[in-house]
């Protein structure tokens, strides 16, 4: 599904958030998630079929593809980052790669993503 998406297929909000730095003497301790301040228009869409996909959905983990506007905010985003459904903050999704679509005059970015697990990942 990686074609640029048309306005209409826009449908869902999201935001991305960036684990917070956190320290501890003798051990590795994770700091909470902080909003980038980055919330945009998307297209989510879970994946459908394929052995990785089927094995996945057996581990809880459901793959989707969020489509999202390449921009000045959004070429921050990496992999380390999360994605927050804006209208429902208990919909998370880990980010596991990004790529390039172009569409025209826009450019995209196609977001594969996990749901599942505490804190999407």
């Amino acid at each position: 599904m990686a074609l640029a998406p048309k306005a209409s297929e826009l449908r869902d909000k999201v935001r991305f958030e960036r684990r917070a730095s956190g320290g501890n003497i003798g051990g590795v301790v994770k700091g909470g998630w902080v909003a980038l301040g980055i919330e945009r228009s998307a297209r989510v869409v879970a994946r459908m079929g394929g052995e990785g996909v089927l094995a996945a959905r057996q581990n809880a983990a459901q793959p989707f593809e969020i489509t999202v506007r390449y921009d000045s905010g959004t070429r921050t985003v990496t992999t380390d980052d999360r994605i927050v459904d804006a209208r429902d903050p208990a919909r998370v999704w880990g980010i596991k790669s990004i790529g390039e679509v172009e569409g025209g005059r826009d450019r995209w970015l196609n977001i594969l993503c996990e749901a599942g697990g505490t804190d999407g990942r």
